[in-house]
């Protein structure tokens, strides 16, 4: 009962935080962009009083908020935050994380892998300097994430912070923007609220929705959590997003099945007896409405975009990687050292028109199949005595999700590529038992 109690304690401690966080960010939107900065100085303030363990979990908060506070008239407020947290939680576990002089020089390899290609494009050296830096802080904080001590708990109130996230930007979004509704109930409006794109907000909320089964597969689910998972399928529909909808199904068909042959088939049953209410409530009373988004989601699959159906159903996707990969293949340096993570100014003169939408193209486009073996080679070097690859095969849910969101996503470059990386590998972690854990 008292680890119960702990438990809880702790969750509506960073849920408070966050409700306040919510309400600056609301009449910033809605009222003043004074507020915006009043949420900046709330922010601060929560970085400096907070522990190691609660600026991780405001991270994850922030991440689908990140352009809640673009109202400032500068478009970066939430990645400055961010940016600040994980200065505070280099400097505070420096001492703490084993290894970190390695990690710090597989950091500096990451560095020079990009740095590299300023070299090969004098035009745009400045810019990528700039990602070199970037991109090898945001490694390095990723890598320091994955090697620190999580306990169970702390990887529940992760994934509960950024599915609760979700739930203030798309809530937030709607109250300032009161046309939303009826444009996605009259149109082919996508929902993305403040998660910058819609694919991204569904992004965090297969993630945050996959980490919640996970402490539910071994504990309970409490109501609070249960809420935010049905707000977060709902909210999921609202993007009509394939990859979402497709990907919330695999979800729950993993989970199912891997609960049938544990045998714990009473646990299942506890966990939607406490989730069908709510469905039911929603059923209810928005019946007319989920059954337009349903039409709306299988119209998407019938959207034209080239001759051939895998197109179709990839939205495009598969021509731009066919170009991509036919580019590459034509140029022998592009193919095994990249053009650097700002890639797509280089390919715009041979006629591309966006970037890649896929992850893993982002990677080959960027370094090269040289650099990413460099790459895959320094990131298993830092997480080999770390993660236990002979898990439970539940905990590799939230990271097969991964895996699979990044095929329709170029998100490389962004910073919450590395945080949510480092958020997939934390189950499959040796975990540090606190009073909360089962």
């Amino acid at each position: 009962m008292n680890s119960v109690l702990f438990g809880k304690k702790i969750i509506n401690k960073n849920l408070f935080s966050y409700a306040i966080l919510s309400v600056f960010f609301l009449l910033s939107n809605s009222v003043s962009f004074v507020f915006g900065y009043v949420a900046i100085l709330y922010s601060l303030y929560k970085i400096i009083r907070n522990d190691t363990s609660d600026n991780i979990k405001l991270i994850f908060f922030l991440l689908p908020n990140i352009r809640i506070l673009d109202v400032l008239g500068f478009l970066s407020c939430i990645n400055i935050i961010v940016l600040l947290i994980s200065f505070k939680y280099l400097i505070t576990s420096w001492k703490k994380i084993k290894n970190i002089k390695r990690i710090f020089i597989c950091s500096y390899l990451i560095f020079l892998l990009e740095f590299f290609h300023g070299f090969l494009n004098i035009e745009q050296f400045n810019s990528t300097l700039f990602g070199a830096i970037n991109i090898s802080f945001d490694f390095m904080v990723c890598l320091c994430i994955i090697n620190d001590d999580w306990s169970k708990k702390d990887f529940r109130e992760m994934s509960l912070s950024l599915s609760f996230g979700v739930v203030i930007s798309a809530l937030i979004f709607i109250i300032c923007n009161p046309d939303t509704i009826n444009l996605i109930f009259s149109s082919r409006y996508r929902l993305s609220a403040y998660g910058n794109d819609a694919n991204y907000l569904s992004f965090y909320i297969l993630i945050g929705i996959s980490g919640l089964l996970i402490y539910s597969y071994g504990s309970k689910l409490n109501l609070i959590e249960s809420i935010v998972i049905v707000l977060n399928i709902v909210i999921g529909l609202l993007t009509s997003s394939k990859m979402c909808i497709l990907g919330m199904l695999i979800i729950f068909c993993f989970y199912l099945i891997n609960v049938l042959f544990k045998g714990n088939l009473k646990k299942m049953c506890g966990i939607f007896a406490k989730i069908m209410p709510i469905i039911a409530i929603v059923l209810l009373f928005l019946k007319e409405q989920l059954k337009y988004l349903v039409e709306k989601f299988f119209e998407r699959f019938k959207e034209s975009y080239n001759s051939t159906s895998l197109d179709n159903f990839t939205s495009g996707r598969s021509e731009l990687f066919s170009e991509y990969i036919t580019l590459i293949n034509n140029d022998v340096i592009s193919l095994l050292f990249g053009r650097g993570i700002n890639y797509f100014s280089y390919y715009q003169q041979y006629g591309m028109m966006l970037i890649a939408h896929n992850t893993y193209l982002d990677f080959i486009l960027s370094w090269g199949v040289l650099g990413v073996l460099v790459f895959i080679i320094l990131f298993i070097y830092n997480i080999r005595n770390k993660v236990i690859f002979k898990n439970n095969f539940i905990n590799y849910l939230p990271l097969m999700i991964f895996m699979i969101m990044l095929m329709s996503l170029s998100c490389m470059s962004a910073d919450m590529f590395w945080y949510i990386l480092a958020l997939v590998f934390i189950p499959l972690c040796k975990n540090k038992k606190v009073k909360g854990d089962d």
